[in-house]
């Protein structure tokens, strides 16, 4: 897409941050049915020292992205900022000396990455029963 590729191309400039704010999840079906090229590209494309902030709404999406930013060796971390609901944000740095392994092999971010999994599991099912939101979430309540 064009704006892919635009993206890509100023990804390579130094020290670069990139917000992708509540955008995730809007577009989640789109994401995986191109086996999340937009982020595998910009990932790819970003010059060693980018910052990735990701927050969104839920954190139901974080482990699949977790896999695409692993493929491309960055860190990563899902940080919990109290921001919305959820409150999990995702947060990724291109650093070619440090690659990601390091972080995504410890058993703190396996337990929350499966438990982000079964967070999006339980959703999918709720789904897939018929749920659906009723009348529009009012701002602040459960």
């Amino acid at each position: 897409d064009a704006i892919n590729a635009e993206v890509a191309e100023g990804a390579n400039d130094e020290g670069k941050i990139f917000v992708c704010s509540y955008c995730v999840v809007e577009n989640a079906l789109a994401l995986r049915s191109r086996d999340w090229t937009f982020f595998r590209d910009l990932f790819a494309e970003a010059a060693d020292g980018a910052l990735f902030f990701i927050p969104d709404t839920t954190h139901r999406l974080w482990p699949e992205l977790a896999g695409v930013a692993k493929d491309a060796g960055l860190r990563f971390a899902t940080p919990h900022l109290r921001c919305g609901k959820a409150g999990w944000h995702f947060v990724a740095f291109k650093d070619a000396g440090h690659p990601g392994d390091r972080y995504y092999n410890t058993a703190i971010c396996r337990d929350l990455l499966e438990r982000f999994k079964a967070d999006n599991a339980a959703h999918l099912n709720r789904l897939e029963r018929g749920w659906k939101r009723e009348s529009r979430k009012i701002k602040g309540s459960k």
